[in-house]
């Protein structure tokens, strides 16, 4: 999960946009992700960051983000 973040925030800001957080979702492997072989929906990758309890935020370019502190529940 952590190497794959890194992809994601290469400048270890620690929280990634919420397109990220599903691009990251998606290129995970299960159990923690879809993986590379099957395509989620929209609504599955929606459904899996409500099933982790993700809080999401917003930065200063009115972006909603995740930061990585939440993700280790």
């Amino acid at each position: 999960f952590m190497k794959q973040w890194v992809t994601y925030d290469p400048n270890d800001q620690r929280s990634i946009t919420v397109a990220n957080l599903r691009s990251l979702l998606q290129d995970l492997d299960t159990p923690m992700g879809f993986g590379k072989e099957y395509v989620a929906s929209e609504k599955e990758l929606t459904g899996l960051i409500k099933i982790l309890q993700i809080p999401v935020y917003v930065n200063a370019q009115r972006e909603p983000i995740v930061l990585f502190m939440d993700t280790g529940k």
